[in-house]
């Protein structure tokens, strides 16, 4: 479901704190509810929506998973599918690794792309899941420099980079762009 904005939104159903069922319904276990309109407003104009609309939903439900963990992992594949990319080169593929770790679970990679100003800098783009400020440690092999922005690569600041790793602060669920820079990859010239 999206916002007046019409951007999804993750919301947790607890069939003790969530009774919003008219009156005219009988509510019943088992069963969800779902009124996609986006004109409810205290408005002279009729709660209804022209034209063809489609509506996905992704449901899940865990034991021990936080709720804005599981929230933000279940609605990621609705709104950020999985998208591969193959890779191309010369050096021997490694047995296994990683392209880069992020050591908080309340911190997720949103997106890795080419930076605006040098296209052989990386951007990675996080957001934060946290309700309070968080340091998390990035780790990318071969990084040599970091700077952290706000999300739009602009004002950044230098970050300390120690062995392919840096740490970065997110403000309260917030963003952040990680401009980094890497050891130049060995190409191929012909």
């Amino acid at each position: 479901m999206g916002d007046a904005g019409g951007a999804p939104r993750a919301v947790r159903l607890d069939p003790h704190a969530v009774r919003a069922v008219p009156p005219t319904l009988d509510v019943e276990d088992g069963t969800v509810y779902s009124w996609a309109l986006n004109n409810i407003w205290d408005t002279n104009f009729p709660s209804q929506q022209s034209g063809e609309t489609t509506f996905r939903y992704a449901l899940s439900s865990a034991a021990a998973e936080q709720g804005h963990r599981l929230g933000a992992s279940t609605a990621a594949g609705l709104t950020d599918p999985f998208v591969a990319a193959l890779a191309t080169g010369t050096a021997p593929a490694a047995a296994s690794g990683a392209f880069l770790e992020v050591d908080d679970p309340d911190v997720q990679v949103t997106s890795v792309g080419r930076s605006r100003h040098d296209p052989a800098d990386l951007v990675v783009r996080l957001q934060s899941l946290a309700a309070s400020p968080v340091d998390a440690g990035l780790r990318v092999p071969g990084m040599t420099a970091a700077a952290a922005s706000a999300g739009l690569e602009r004002d950044a600041r230098d970050l300390p980079v120690e062995d392919g790793a840096t740490t970065v602060r997110l403000p309260a669920r917030g963003v952040a762009a990680v401009t980094i820079k890497r050891v130049a990859a060995v190409t191929n010239k012909r």
